[in-house]
């Protein structure tokens, strides 16, 4: 059975979803470093503020997450806050996992007063249409093509 935790009440797990989060992403920062991701997930501290990661667990394994942070993308600042970083280890997909990490992200913005989210991606527009997500404008990172996507809350 899958719960949702906050990270913020179990740092011990920064590191590992440091490593997730830098090989999955570190395309799409140029300059990032594996050390600059896990500083930036020991900030997530207080789940009631952003920035905040939500991590699912299985027994007790992290076997996904989900952020909410102030900025994301390079060049779009005045868009915030930003539903970041959903992963889900590959051996747990395709279990509804990531869409229960995104609920739940939404939720908790919704709890912490956003009226509005926003993503990036550069290819899971369909999965995040799917939850209704509105593609409102293409950007690039880092030489890739994004699509970038909002929720009202």
């Amino acid at each position: 059975m899958i719960r949702i935790e906050s990270l913020a009440s179990r740092p011990e797990w920064v590191r590992v979803l440091a490593h997730w989060h830098f090989a999955e992403w570190h395309g799409l920062y140029p300059g990032w470093t594996a050390e600059a991701a896990e500083e930036e997930l020991g900030q997530h501290t207080d789940p009631e503020r952003i920035p905040t990661t939500l991590v699912a667990v299985e027994g007790i394994e992290p076997v996904g997450s989900v952020s909410v942070v102030e900025r994301d993308l390079p060049g779009w600042d005045h868009l915030s806050p930003w539903l970041a970083s959903l992963f889900v280890r590959p051996e747990f997909r395709h279990r509804g996992i990531g869409k229960l990490l995104v609920s739940q992200a939404v939720a908790k913005a919704r709890h912490i007063g956003c009226e509005a989210l926003y993503l990036f991606t550069p290819g899971q527009q369909e999965f995040y249409a799917a939850l209704d997500w509105q593609v409102i404008a293409q950007a690039v990172a880092a030489a890739e093509p994004v699509s970038i996507m909002s929720k009202r809350l």
